[in-house]
């Protein structure tokens, strides 16, 4: 025993460190591994041990009805090395797992061959109206108790079904299943043929695998008018989920008799021309239930040996399509999973491969980012792994942008914004980014993930727009701007040649007052020195004409007049001077014009 362990130590520590970490697939694969070794080199010690510990493992994983499997090989192997004290330790330890098979297997062996401890667990016997003839008659049951039975189970045979089931329990994989299900029941039932019906995803019962002892055929047959199995005897198990059997069937009763079960009619020679043999023995046709579901029915047939299914045949049977249901919906879940695994493998594939992917814990520590977040932020995996997002923080948001993003994630929403990370290398990024919480069962974040897409070109050509839409403003500011000088310039043309124009029209009245001021100024001066040299001789004048002419000029105030004449005169001059140049400074506005003559550089301006 001493040696045993010591070759097979560091196994078991492995497998013991795996169960402490509750890593149970790994803890239990080596158990498995250590049971196969043991039993090929014959170490029952170790492989009695290895099963306990396994059992313990399934335990402590909540898999209870497996452990039973795993508990019942300890304890028959403790019995093969007639350990008594250790086995009643482990009846003692664990007596819902083991009860059942001390009740049945290790009790007296009067209790063996008493069927009617095997009784209660099958159905009452339904049997065909006796006939006059001779020959035996066929006889269909839903549950057989027959008492000619021949063969006990016995502890060796016993431990080779524990063996069986345990590789059922241990086959995950459906189409492995399946074919290890076949050829286990047609081994273990000694049955000539072995068909295994089960439906598929578009609940239409199939033939899925058909054995014999020298071959085993996985198909996809329809159940409906199969000529390899009988089924309407299958539809009838799928219909009422109890197990039907026929015994003592008889070849040359086939064509004369028809069977007549709860009001069920069986043509067996239109129904079942298969049978139509020389001899045919014993047909058995079981339901595969887990928790009331039917998940198969296992159809067997034995044409060469009449009552081959006896009761403890049936038990031994029922006991594995128990564990053939729990392999099936384990095998179906394991390829259910394995089918959301892989759809969801190929969902992250092409997130990977289009966006950024970051994975936090509740506190924002990140566990898990992909390449394409590696490559924009120049960060590799092991940098990031365990930091917040600070790491990539550019700065350019203010405290309570990401404030407010925290408070709505931990609310349990999704968040969509627009965020620019700063690279290790100092660069700065933009992306378009949503973040999802994920919910315990009490409605609290455990953990964010943040799906991204690489907007900086966007940005960048938002930017460029921004710039040359700016850039469109001020070329249309500096044409509009353009456009009223060129309006106002058109306007002062305008208004230019209007003004050239009145001030031409001015001048030229202006000149001719100017010139008839000037010579009436001197006509004036004419006239008033004529009028002194008039009065120098006024004595030859007579008194009376001078009278006339002092009333006169006393009337038109002839001495103002020749003092405020001249400076009418005057004052008009001045006021032609000014008009005249008003006009030529209008002149010089509105062409660019000067008051006298400029020379003009006439070959210059040609060249």
């Amino acid at each position: 025993m001493g040696q045993q362990l010591h070759q097979y130590g560091w196994e078991f520590a492995q497998a013991e460190q795996h169960r402490i970490n509750q890593q149970f697939p790994l803890a239990t694969d080596l158990y498995d591994q250590l049971i196969a070794k043991a039993r090929k080199k014959g170490c029952v010690q170790t492989e009695a041990l290895a099963h306990e510990l396994a059992a313990q493992a399934y335990l402590d994983w909540g898999k209870k009805k497996i452990a039973t499997s795993y508990m019942q090989g300890a304890y028959l192997c403790y019995l093969r090395l007639e350990h008594q004290t250790k086995a009643q330790d482990l009846i003692q330890h664990y007596p819902e797992l083991l009860n059942p098979i001390v009740k049945a297997f290790v009790a007296k062996d009067k209790e063996i061959k008493d069927s009617n401890a095997i009784a209660p667990d099958l159905n009452s016997r339904i049997t065909s109206n006796a006939t006059s003839s001779p020959t035996p008659q066929p006889t269909l049951t839903q549950v057989n108790n027959p008492s000619n039975s021949s063969s006990q189970p016995t502890l060796e045979n016993f431990e080779a079904i524990l063996q069986a089931a345990q590789k059922l329990a241990r086959t995950i994989h459906l189409d492995e299943l399946k074919q290890q299900l076949t050829k286990i029941i047609l081994q273990q039932s000694q049955a000539d043929c072995c068909a295994l019906i089960l439906s598929n995803s578009n609940n239409d019962w199939q033939v899925q695998t058909f054995a014999n002892p020298e071959h085993l055929e996985t198909c996809s047959e329809s159940l409906q008018d199969n000529l390899r199995v009988p089924a309407n005897l299958i539809w009838r198990v799928i219909d009422t989920r109890k197990i039907v059997l026929i015994d003592n069937l008889q070849a040359d009763n086939l064509q004369a008799e028809n069977l007549q079960v709860d009001h069920l009619q069986v043509d067996f020679s239109r129904d079942y021309p298969y049978l139509g043999q020389p001899q045919v023995g014993s047909i058995l046709c079981l339901p595969i239930l887990n928790q009331g579901n039917l998940l198969g029915v296992l159809y067997l047939s034995s044409q060469s040996t009449q009552r081959i299914f006896t009761p403890e045949h049936l038990l031994v049977l029922k006991f594995l399509c128990t564990q053939a249901a729990i392999s099936l919906t384990n095998a179906q879940l394991f390829s259910n999973l394995q089918r959301v695994k892989k759809e969801l493998s190929d969902i992250k594939f092409a997130i990977d491969q289009s966006a950024i992917v970051a994975i936090t814990d509740h506190k924002g520590l990140i566990t898990y980012v992909n390449d394409k977040f590696c490559e924009l932020s120049k960060y590799s995996q092991d940098e990031t792994l365990g930091k917040d997002h600070r790491i990539i923080n550019s700065g350019l948001h203010p405290k309570g942008f990401f404030t407010s993003m925290w408070k709505t994630i931990s609310a349990g929403k999704v968040w969509r914004g627009e965020v620019c990370n700063r690279a290790k290398d100092g660069s700065l990024y933009w992306v378009d980014t949503t973040i999802v919480p994920f919910l315990n069962h009490q409605g609290k974040p455990y953990q964010y993930i943040a799906i991204r897409y690489d907007m900086s070109d966007r940005k960048q050509a938002e930017q460029s727009v921004v710039q040359k839409s700016q850039e469109l403003e001020q070329a249309l500011q500096s044409l509009q701007s353009t456009q009223l000088q060129m309006i106002q310039n058109e306007k002062m043309a305008s208004l230019g040649n209007l003004v050239a124009g009145v001030a031409h029209e001015i001048n030229n009245p202006v000149s001719f007052l100017e010139g008839n001021l000037h010579y009436a100024g001197e006509y004036l001066q004419g006239l008033l020195g004529h009028l002194d040299l008039y009065r120098q001789e006024h004595s030859s004048i007579t008194p009376s004409l001078q009278k006339s002419i002092q009333e006169h000029e006393h009337n038109i105030d002839l001495e103002f007049i020749r003092v405020d004449l001249p400076k009418l005169l005057s004052s008009s001059k001045q006021a032609t001077e000014r008009i005249s140049t008003i006009s030529s400074s209008l002149r010089t506005f509105s062409r660019a014009d000067t008051k006298h003559k400029v020379k003009a550089d006439i070959p210059s301006w040609i060249s």
